[in-house]
């Protein structure tokens, strides 16, 4: 039998994140259990069918924090019933938690298509209430839009910048900058404005717990990451449950020449 993947634990900080992210910061149980399922892709046990029941395991633990009283207990959302239908919304403690823990490193986490696997280690960083060590995010989106980077630390913000430079040189050293899927080159077409530009795409997330030796993160992180042209890295994340690897991605550009 599968090892069972997904805890009700695990679930927390993402249904707050998914409610922060609602209109009016609320969700019916449906719409929760679709976005949850969505960010964390339960596989093995947690798709069992229950017995004498049409949904599966991972249903029913979306279903036990309304039961268990989850996210009511400690006051992250509040719960109401409606006709026939449950609805949860986050209240200002539940807000709280989110920025405590670092919205912007949460949005990079959940939001990316990344394994659960990977995602899980640093959730579980992030709410151990015992752990003193911060969950430090380096965000490829943060130096891309100047949008964004309004909404992040300038700490993640700095350390993206310098992973981002460090894959540049990294890749190319002394040669032209350009997409590894399509082979675009900003400063053919764009001449001195396009010099040196290209996004980053993480394969895995990039992030520190302790807050030291970025320089070692860095030369880890360059194992995971891949220099991609706007076009070809909103590629790659198109499909929100099933993300390509940059390896499937040439094969499409390929295979349409």
């Amino acid at each position: 039998m599968a090892e069972e993947r997904i805890s009700e634990k695990d679930l927390i900080l993402p249904a707050l994140w998914c409610l922060s992210k609602a209109d009016d910061k609320t969700l019916s149980t449906t719409e929760l259990q679709h976005s949850l399922r969505q960010i964390m892709q339960p596989q093995g046990e947690d798709l069992e069918i229950l017995a004498g029941r049409n949904d599966d395991k991972f249903s029913q633990k979306v279903r036990n924090l309304r039961s268990h009283k989850t996210l009511e207990s400690p006051g992250f959302a509040r719960y109401k019933n409606r006709g026939n239908n449950g609805y949860w919304t986050l209240t200002e403690e539940g807000e709280r938690v989110l920025m405590e823990s670092g919205i912007g490193g949460i949005d990079y986490l959940l939001s990316k298509q990344f394994d659960y696997d990977d995602v899980k280690v640093a959730i579980e960083q992030i709410t151990d209430k015992k752990s003193t060590r911060k969950t430090i995010v380096f965000d490829e989106d943060a130096i891309v839009s100047e949008g964004k980077k309004n909404e992040v630390s300038k700490k993640v913000y700095v350390r993206s910048s310098k992973l981002r430079d460090a894959a540049i040189k990294y890749f190319f050293g002394d040669d032209p900058v350009y997409c590894h899927a399509c082979k675009f080159d900003f400063e053919d077409v764009y001449g001195e404005l396009g010099n040196g530009f290209i996004e980053i795409h993480h394969k895995k997330p990039v992030y520190d717990y302790d807050d030291t030796d970025v320089e070692k993160t860095i030369k880890d992180a360059l194992k995971n990451v891949f220099p991609l042209c706007s076009n070809c890295h909103r590629m790659v994340h198109k499909r929100r449950n099933n993300t390509l690897s940059v390896g499937e991605l040439i094969k499409i550009i390929e295979s349409t020449k």
